[in-house]
């Protein structure tokens, strides 16, 4: 067929005669129109090719705002004619997509917006100017489209390459938030054609997803965006998982399908009966990629979390027209009301449960979700469901967050930055950082947020997973350099402390300065972070020297290790080369070592982190090839009682730890009991240390159960000891 160029035949619409004489710009079409219509003409019977798809684009848009957006799909198809995605699909297809994810998923009624998402690719990959861009379509729409381009076109590879990237979206974002809804919408049409890409390419794209798209998603509010790049990602990203979840998640839903046709009504005639104006009342089912959110919370699987509430995958959404909030209030109160406890017909055997109503109208969560919430259950049956209460305006903001502003109407100057500080600040430390790492980091940090509470009442909002000390430094930034404890939710802590959503926390301080290196390793947040740096940094040498020390004492602990260990140990020397590679920083020796961490240029945590990486790998390969220069033996003598497992138990705890039990015996004591002589092969210190905790552990569950077990002693043994006790255990 003439004319039909880049485009899929199964996304074109044949009008009818009946239909010719009309302007292209009045055709209206709805959902009843088949999918595989092959193409339209206009009035002078020309051919005229327009996607179907464009309808639904712009559907319920001023003749204005469509004519703009079919000049831009006319403009991107002839700009891309013959040109197809490596998918295979014609190129017009990808800018098409793009659009009607902005239309449909984001609801975005912004002809500049919506046009851009049909031009975003063309300064990139033809040869059309910015300056015909502008002069076709104006400055708004060109500036889109370029600062769209300017984030896709570099051509840098590695590390360096994600790291500018990143910077350059925060900074378009910073400009124009727009930005980030034409990049997502973007992402999720490439999402799409993720099959025909090797499966490294798909996880490297899922995980640009995850952790970029997503958390920016979700801290504007844009909740339907936020759940259909999540389904994208999750099926790369834990593809066996996914597998097995799916086929669950299909059939529960298919369980309860019909299950609350009849409690949707009931709550309808309720809320009417009352006075309540326009109730609209809808069953929604929760995504997959937020079922995987609650199973990696909770650390239970799908089925878990079925059998504990069989309902938890459906809610109903209560929207009230009108627009005060007064409303949803007054009805909660007539759902909850004890008049509907004894008409079951009118809720239909649901009852609400008696535990008190969530309110997030009047305190709303971090990501400015606002609703009233409630649980119903049915008298009889297993689980409960969710019922949310919102006005019109609410329910529209909470799905779709700074998706849900604008419009025909432009945005109100600098809105997104005085709804959202978290962008501000993201875009100040990003040009403080160096790395692709640190940007991620801080994109997790400034997006995903919540409340906490002084012991006054003071909101304080702060990341999730933050500490106590961060709380402190949030709360009083000088006078945290003096806190040594706190009271969370009523109980002393220390300042390590994870909070939870709404803790309630005072902090303790004493009258001098109390900070540690080791802080730099409790605090999650840059702020907090930027802080410690700056006071570690002005003090004297040796009190880095003796701090740097204690901190990485602190931090290797959790490992059974303390700096001696580090310092002793043969290889230790190969291991700062590498760590002076991974942070690019020089250190000299084991001291300059130490007075860095104590001048918070490392961190005490991650250094000993890698200290274990480094051993657990590297060291080992090192082991394999040269044994004799690292192996050691040392022997430890366990009395235990004379009881059938409790040696397999000893071994089988050791060589958790990868270490080879040589040989053992047991000599009978007076006491009933038997001492057990264990001869090990290990490489250091350290290892001695694991051993040795191991028993500790053992004999004191040994104790609590009033049963002989003690760790007698060890000493080192040379090879020649051995061997000479081995042969003498071969004797016995």
């Amino acid at each position: 067929m003439p004319g039909i160029k880049g485009i899929n035949p199964y996304s074109i619409i044949k009008l009818g005669p009946w239909r010719r004489g009309q302007k292209l710009s009045f055709i209206q079409t709805g959902s009843s129109l088949p999918a595989n219509f092959s193409y339209m003409v206009d009035a002078s019977s020309s051919v005229k090719i327009i996607p179907h798809i464009l309808f639904e684009i712009t559907e319920g848009l001023n003749s204005d705002s469509r004519n703009l957006i079919i000049k831009a799909f006319e403009k991107a198809d002839s700009a891309f004619s013959g040109m197809k995605r490596k998918s295979g699909r014609p190129f017009i297809d990808h800018l098409v997509d793009t659009a009607h994810i902005l239309r449909t998923v984001m609801e975005i009624k912004d002809p500049v917006l919506l046009a851009a998402g049909l031009l975003h690719d063309i300064l990139e990959d033809t040869s059309t100017p910015y300056a015909e861009l502008e002069k076709d379509f104006g400055k708004e729409v060109a500036d889109l489209v370029d600062a769209e381009t300017k984030l896709s076109k570099q051509r840098m590879q590695g590390e360096r390459r994600e790291f500018e990237n990143l910077k350059r979206w925060i900074k378009a974002i910073a400009n124009d938030p727009r930005v980030a809804l034409l990049k997502a919408a973007d992402n999720a049409s490439n999402m799409r054609d993720q099959e025909v890409f090797p499966e490294a390419k798909r996880i490297e794209h899922a995980l640009e997803t995850s952790e970029i798209y997503i958390p920016i998603m979700e801290a504007m509010g844009v909740w339907e965006m936020r759940e259909m790049l999540g389904n994208a990602a999750i099926r790369y990203l834990r593809p066996k998982e996914y597998l097995l979840a799916l086929p669950v998640y299909q059939s529960a839903l298919q369980k309860t399908e019909g299950l609350f046709d009849d409690l949707k009504v009931g709550i309808e005639k309720a809320l009417r009966k009352k006075g309540i104006r326009s109730p609209k009342v809808e069953l929604r089912c929760r995504s997959l990629y937020e079922v995987f959110r609650k199973m990696d919370k909770t650390k239970k699987s799908l089925e878990e979390l079925l059998a504990e509430n069989p309902l938890m995958l459906n809610y109903i959404s209560v929207e009230i027209g009108g627009y005060k909030y007064s409303e949803c209030y007054r009805s909660m109160g007539i759902l909850r009301a004890e008049i509907l406890h004894r008409e079951q017909q009118a809720l239909a055997g649901f009852k609400p449960r008696n535990e008190q109503v969530t309110d997030w109208i009047g305190v709303p969560r971090p990501d400015n979700y606002r609703a009233q919430q409630t649980y119903f259950f049915k008298e009889g049956t297993r689980g409960e469901l969710l019922v949310a209460i919102s006005t019109h305006q609410l329910n529209t903001e909470n799905r779709l967050g700074l998706a849900a502003f604008g419009g025909a109407e432009p945005l109100e100057k600098d809105w997104y930055q005085k709804n959202f500080d978290w962008l501000k600040k993201l875009f100040n430390y990003i040009k403080r950082v160096s790395s692709a790492r640190e940007v991620r980091s801080l994109i997790r940090e400034m997006t995903y947020r919540t409340n906490f509470y002084t012991e006054k009442g003071e909101k304080i909002e702060l990341p999730i997973g933050s500490t106590v000390l961060d709380f402190a430094f949030a709360k009083d930034p000088t006078r945290a350099l003096n806190a040594v404890k706190a009271r969370l939710n009523g109980k002393m802590v220390d300042l390590s402390e994870t909070m939870d959503y709404g803790s309630v926390v005072g902090i303790i301080y004493q009258p001098e300065e109390a900070i540690e290196p080791i802080w730099l390793s409790w605090v999650r947040t840059t702020e907090a972070a930027e802080k410690v740096k700056q006071s570690l940094q002005g003090k004297e040498t040796l009190w880095h020297i003796q701090k740097g020390k204690k901190s990485i004492d602190d931090a290797a602990a959790e490992y059974f290790l303390r700096w001696d260990d580090l310092e002793r140990a043969s290889w230790s020397n190969d291991f700062i080369a590498g760590l002076e590679q991974k942070l690019g920083l020089k250190i000299r020796d084991h001291m300059e070592l130490v007075q860095k961490v104590g001048q918070g240029e490392i961190d005490p945590t991650e250094m000993v982190k890698l200290f274990m990486d480094y051993y657990q790998n590297e060291i080992l390969q090192a082991r394999e090839k040269e044994p004799d220069k690292y192996l050691r033996n040392f022997k430890v003598s366990v009395e235990v009682p004379n009881e059938p497992g409790i040696l397999s138990k000893i071994t089988d705890a050791i060589k958790t730890l990868q270490i080879n039990v040589e040989s053992d015996v047991s000599y009978p004591e007076k006491s009933g009991g038997s001492v057990v002589k264990l001869v090990l092969s290990i490489y250091s210190s350290i290892q001695r240390d694991q051993v040795l905790n191991i028993l500790r552990g053992i004999e004191t569950e040994m104790k609590k159960a009033d049963k002989l077990f003690s760790v007698r002693k060890y000493e080192n043994i040379t090879k020649d000891d051995l061997r000479k006790f081995i042969e003498t255990l071969s004797q016995t």
